[in-house]
């Protein structure tokens, strides 16, 4: 009997991962067509959203912040209907996706763990990785949307260890072998088509005939608007300290639909960015690392991350913001509800 191919998209995180699987999903019946499974039942423990982050959880057994209780601790729950879809499909390709799987905390351990559970499978896994100044910026951007209080420290940004992709990557390769693990670039001129989701189908071996691209995801914030968001979540931690997280998050998300309704936001999105001198201390601070995270590859850690002569300043600090500037935006929000 023929072993069935999986094909494992592990992100990693700040890649478009949200995107992909939102296209995968979409596309699940003309992927199916080509003979590939992109399991997404409804009413299932083993998706969330469009996702395979219950998978992730169940298999590694770590903590993850984003999956919803219901799925939580139920390992039967979520794989046993998983496989047994897998095993009635006849799709000799299954594709599962989550960041959850290559997240910063998986070591070796849970990589194994996969492993040997899809010991009966053909695996390949797939990783995206972004050049490290847009992703210091985009992980910057993701803790202030998730409640953080810091102002954005590049010096204190650079040594996190997410940052170092050949470490993360080499996590897998030790674990499935060098050959099966592939790794791109989340640069849309390294991409088939120019498209995230046409790039993976083409790294599974399918064609794009009959596949329709969704609509993007996760966008980067105008930098005025991080700012903004950072200063909302010191005050409301101030006021609310013991508030459940996800509470803060949506008094947070009403006061800025109540500015954004009343024209109190900026109207022309400026996103934050690095000067071209902090991008060049990234780039050769990274570069042997970004030169193992693509060996093995046509790839170079150069053509990964080029030289950039722009001309931008640092685009990351808004200091006008203080806590009298936001009690004039409350103030002037009250005078147009009371008018």
């Amino acid at each position: 009997m023929v072993r069935k191919r999986l094909v494992l998209h592990i992100g990693f995180n700040k890649t478009g991962s949200s995107y992909l699987q939102k296209c995968l999903h979409q596309n699940a019946p003309q992927l199916l067509s080509k003979g590939i499974l992109y399991p997404c039942e409804q009413q299932v423990k083993y998706l969330q959203n469009s996702q395979h982050v219950p998978v992730a959880a169940a298999l590694t057994g770590l903590p993850v912040y984003w999956l919803l209780k219901k799925y939580s601790g139920d390992f039967d729950g979520v794989m046993q209907p998983l496989m047994k879809h897998i095993e009635e499909s006849n799709a000799q390709t299954v594709v599962l996706s989550s960041e959850a799987f290559g997240a910063i905390d998986v070591t070796q351990k849970e990589a194994q763990k996969i492993y040997d559970y899809f010991s009966n499978f053909d695996v390949d896994v797939i990783a995206y990785v972004r050049r490290q100044d847009d992703y210091i910026l985009s992980f910057y951007q993701q803790e202030i949307k998730t409640g953080s209080v810091k102002p954005f420290n590049l010096d204190n940004s650079i040594d996190l260890k997410q940052n170092y992709f050949s470490k993360r990557v080499q996590i897998w390769r030790d674990v499935f072998g060098s050959d099966k693990v592939t790794v791109r670039p989340y640069d849309r001129k390294f991409w088939h088509g120019e498209d995230l989701f046409f790039d993976f189908v083409n790294q599974i071996g399918a064609d794009i005939v009959g596949l329709e691209r969704a609509p993007s995801e996760n966008e980067g914030l105008d930098f005025r608007m991080v700012a903004l968001m950072r200063h909302l979540n010191r005050e409301i931690n101030r006021m609310n300290p013991k508030a459940p997280w996800a509470k803060k998050q949506r008094l947070r998300g009403t006061i800025l639909n109540m500015l954004a309704k009343e024209k109190l936001l900026p109207s022309k999105t400026e996103k934050m960015s690095l000067s071209d001198s902090q991008v060049e201390k990234i780039r050769q601070h990274f570069r042997q690392d970004n030169e193992q995270t693509f060996s093995g590859t046509s790839i170079s850690a150069d053509e990964f991350f080029s030289e950039r002569t722009s001309g931008r300043a640092d685009n990351t600090q808004f200091k006008q913001i203080n806590r009298k500037a936001l009690l004039g935006l409350v103030v002037r929000l009250a005078e147009k509800q009371l008018s």
